[in-house]
């Protein structure tokens, strides 16, 4: 009986030294749970720089290091804009953006992000907008310089213009009043022989 008993409880102690042998092991194979968040979407204009920028946290919020991540970008007719580029991690921890020149075709564009970490893959889209109205404030502005420079440069111009015509004034009367004083003489001389 004793041997019985003592034989249980060998029994017993091995299942529980399984058991939480199987919690340890499985706690650490267990997956880690990863979020992943847009930090970008926005409007912009033709020609300027746009980034994506993603947000990688762990279930403990904490940010995750170490990801290859990826963006694919689709013009608004669904063909490839970018495709499998890579992500560069940021300064901010966690964070992983990718630059690139919006292009002139104005709608929305749909991205795809990728992001391959030790736990596996993890991916979400998201979609920004390059602007028609935002372009025309673009153009009017554009165009606003370029007319204050043309209406300075024809300042400057009328200023020179000026500047010469009150030359000529000065030089024509100058002139205009030597000649009356030669005429005023002339017509003295021909009084005073009278």
């Amino acid at each position: 009986m004793k041997d019985k008993k003592r034989g249980m409880q060998l029994y017993i102690l091995a299942g529980i030294i399984i058991v939480l042998t199987l919690v340890v092991v499985f706690s650490f194979l267990e997956k880690e749970s990863l979020t992943m968040n847009m930090v970008s979407g926005t409007e912009y204009i033709s020609g300027e720089e746009g980034q994506v920028i993603i947000r990688l946290d762990n279930q403990d919020m904490e940010p995750k290091l170490g990801a290859k991540c990826t963006v694919s970008i689709l013009f608004p007719n669904k063909i490839y804009f970018i495709k499998d580029k890579e992500m560069l991690p940021s300064k901010i921890i966690g964070n992983y953006y990718f630059s690139f020149v919006t292009p002139e075709d104005a709608g929305i564009y749909e991205e795809d992000i990728v992001c391959n970490v030790d736990s596996g893959m993890i991916h979400t889209s998201s979609s920004f907008h390059v602007s028609t109205g935002l372009n025309m404030i673009a153009v009017i502005l554009e165009n606003q310089e370029l007319l204050a420079e043309n209406i300075s440069r024809i300042d400057k111009e009328i200023g020179f213009l000026e500047e010469n015509i009150s030359d000529k004034i000065q030089e024509n009367q100058k002139d205009l009043l030597q000649k009356f004083s030669l005429m005023g003489n002339a017509i003295k001389e021909v009084f005073i022989d009278f």
